[in-house]
């Protein structure tokens, strides 16, 4: 029997009892402006309103943030990798991999590279297609040594408020020790021990720092090793970076989206046998200048370090060609002919703008 209770407006809430041989309590609010609720699964139509502090919803075990583009980390599922997908590197440090992706402190003998998924394990969730793999010899005596990506600040994220590291780790061969290693959001934090089970790791930290947005960036450290640490080898996969003191499930972000995030700082459009080319082809005329104008695949973040690499010429040197007139959204390349006729000069460049 439906129970109808009219309010002093005219309108009025109806309640009825459903055809059901479970018993369902109503919970009544405590407090003025509380909501009621059930103890059996209960379902809505309308509009839903969660509030309070850390107030989440939770849908078959998966909790959603209330942010939109939570993911403040870029290429955190390791897809892309424009500087190619494997890097040996010897006594050095300050390089690039994985776009976006860097390594941090002190000279070491590294090698990182993109490792696939094999297709349908259950380990890590969401069927993601690689993971990165990061593997030192040692570290150096004079210092630290990490692997980490500087999220740019106050364009990607605020360096004030409360986030949310996460990632899925594991050692690639053995195990490492708790503490031999540490993670964290701006200052690394001392990580559990690990074996060649994946596990998912988390870190929560308020930021408050004028200085890093002064900087430009937040640090995000997945790997932070102190000055003559061992021989160790790390898989990481699934890296996410989110406002808020809960760590919810990886956004998978369409495969174009990502690629256009990765060339705000830096674009591999270097010349190919498919013909990803720029240059010019014309009539030229020695000691004449030749121009050739473009736009970047997106605005980056500031006016690139660019490089040329030459493929093929006629009537043209046959050296790099020359940028002016550059900008974030393109520049321009020209080379001086050194014949008279038909003339051509084709070529691709990289573009930096990292942090």
């Amino acid at each position: 029997m439906p129970i109808k209770i009219k309010s002093s407006g005219g309108g009025s809430i109806t309640i009825d009892v459903p055809s059901t041989a479970v018993d369902t309590t109503l919970f009544l609010p405590t407090s003025n402006g509380a909501s009621i609720y059930s103890n059996t699964n209960t379902s809505f139509s309308g509009n839903l309103s969660v509030s309070g502090a850390n107030s989440y919803i939770n849908i078959n075990g998966d909790t959603l943030s209330p942010y939109a583009s939570k993911n403040r980390i870029i290429n955190g599922n390791f897809d892309i990798w424009q500087r190619g997908n494997t890097f040996t590197v010897v006594n050095s440090v300050n390089t690039y991999s994985a776009d976006r992706f860097r390594t941090e402190g002190y000279t070491a003998n590294t090698t990182i590279s993109q490792v696939a998924f094999t297709g349908g394990q259950t380990d890590v969730p969401d069927n993601p297609s690689s993971f990165c793999r990061v593997a030192l010899t040692s570290t150096n005596s004079n210092g630290y040594w990490a692997f980490q990506q500087r999220v740019e600040s106050p364009q990607v994220m605020r360096a004030y408020g409360t986030y949310t590291l996460s990632f899925w780790i594991r050692a690639t061969t053995g195990t490492v020790a708790a503490g031999a290693w540490s993670y964290g959001i701006n200052t690394a934090i001392s990580g559990p021990a690990l074996t060649t089970t994946w596990q998912k790791v988390t870190h929560t930290a308020t930021l408050s720092s004028a200085a890093a947005e002064a900087a430009g960036y937040v640090s995000i450290y997945l790997v932070y090793l102190a000055q003559n640490s061992a021989a160790v080898s790390f898989d990481i996969a699934h890296v996410q970076l989110e406002q808020g003191s809960i760590a919810t499930s990886f956004e998978c972000r369409p495969y174009a989206t990502e690629v256009l995030l990765c060339q705000r700082y830096y674009v591999n459009l270097g010349y190919s046998t498919a013909g990803s080319t720029i240059g010019i082809t014309c009539n030229v005329t020695s000691g004449a200048n030749y121009h050739y104008s473009f736009q970047f695949p997106t605005l980056m973040r500031a006016a690139p370090t660019l490089t040329w690499t030459e493929w093929t010429s006629s009537n043209f040197p046959g050296t790099s060609a020359t940028f002016q007139s550059t900008g974030i959204g393109g520049t321009n390349v020209y080379k001086n002919a050194n014949g008279t006729g038909q003339g051509y000069f084709l070529g691709g460049y990289t573009a930096t703008a990292e942090l």
